[in-house]
């Protein structure tokens, strides 16, 4: 299998985001290293490429805007683990197991930023086997295709002649790409216009209310999960019964949680855990007085708080409830710990009543008046 992998400084994330995604689409890449991606935390799931994970360093500037960053997006059929680096460059590396396995290097390096080469031997001391480093260090050289050097570009040269790395760039100007970039954010704004325009063609004012709402949910991205109408069986018959897919699903999932699925070593830790006898700790004094029954004075207060002097059913007021003697407050107390303790609501609080009066209008107001009586 060929493993095709692009590097990209994106300028933003969320900004070039619909032109990553026709860029994995078109090309399929598998791996994606990204440069300045500003962003401030992982992004939600729905701005990551379907099928593909993201892997980053975020770094934000002391400004309220995100600066720089970098990542990686890999396929989900791809298997790789993060590498742990410890250096003062922007960098991350992930190790890629495939036919061949290697270490995936990204780094970026601003303008204003300054490295020396120590610092890019250091890096790669982490690494043993095969290494493909990708970045944008804003150095320029004529080895990989710049029109003279700067003081990076001479670092950078310098380092790969100490190191015996060899240069995949094929030399191609920077003004050609740059030309081809304009090119492509051209024609991808052109697609938006002509899609949004063929998206929103049958919009008028006779367009129902339902087909409306549910073009501006998929323009929100907000689109409806799609039901599961029927499935096959363990016999190899079908079902289209809601309860049978969601019991064929349970068994399914559960089968692949047992034991005979994992390794020996995975099942011994688990057991392990699973015997460890759960400690019940004490609770904390607030969480006590919480959980313990009601008392008189949190009665009191209660009642105290409470206004209005409409009965309810039982015909009894607030006031009366106010001014109980202390014995009937007791007993009160008793019968709402009772309940609190036992989940048991009386059925008559469950009943309620509707009193509908006639309101009683003046001789001289007609109570149909004629400006009311035509009307729909």
């Amino acid at each position: 299998m060929v493993l095709k992998i692009v590097q990209w400084n994106i300028n933003g994330y969320h900004n070039n985001n619909n032109e990553l995604r026709l860029l994995i689409k078109e090309n399929n890449y598998k791996i994606i290293a990204l440069q300045e991606t500003h962003l401030k935390e992982s992004p939600p799931t729905r701005y990551v490429p379907k099928n593909f994970s993201i892997y980053g360093y975020n770094d934000i500037s002391t400004e309220e805007n995100a600066k720089r960053g970098v990542a990686f997006l890999v396929a989900d059929n791809i298997e790789f683990t993060p590498l742990e680096l410890h250096t003062s460059l922007l960098a991350i590396a992930i190790k890629v197991k495939s036919q061949i396995n290697f270490t995936f290097l990204n780094i970026y390096s601003s303008p204003d930023d300054q490295f020396a080469e120590h610092d890019l031997h250091e890096l790669i001391s982490y690494v043993n086997g095969p290494l493909l480093i990708v970045g944008d260090l804003n150095a320029w050289s004529p080895i990989w295709g710049s029109p003279r050097f700067n003081s990076k570009g001479k670092i950078g040269t310098k380092f790969i002649e100490n190191t015996n790395l060899l240069i995949l760039n094929d030399k191609s100007p920077i003004p050609k790409y740059k030309r081809a970039n304009a090119i492509f954010k051209r024609e991808v704004k052109t697609s938006k216009r002509d899609a949004f325009a063929t998206f929103t063609k049958d919009i008028n004012c006779n367009t129902p209310s339902k087909v409306l709402w549910n073009k501006v949910n998929v323009l929100h991205g907000n689109r409806p999960h799609n039901l599961i109408h029927s499935i096959e069986k363990e016999n190899n018959s079908s079902t289209s019964d809601p309860l049978e897919i969601g019991n064929t699903l349970a068994r399914a999932w559960s089968n692949y949680s047992k034991n005979f699925n994992f390794s020996e070593q995975f099942v011994e830790h688990k057991n392990r855990f699973i015997n460890v006898i759960n400690v019940v700790y004490p609770l904390s004094k607030t969480s006590s007085a919480m959980e313990g029954n009601f008392s008189i004075q949190e009665l009191d207060g209660c009642l105290a708080s409470l206004k209005g002097k409409s009965p309810g059913q039982d015909n009894i007021p607030y006031e009366l409830l106010k001014h109980l003697p202390f014995v009937g407050k007791s007993k009160l107390c008793e019968l709402y710990n009772h309940i609190f303790n036992t989940h048991t609501i009386p059925q008559q609080w469950y009943l309620y009543r509707n009193l509908i009066s006639r309101k009683v209008l003046p001789k001289d107001i007609d109570p149909y008046p004629s400006s009311l009586a035509y009307q729909k």
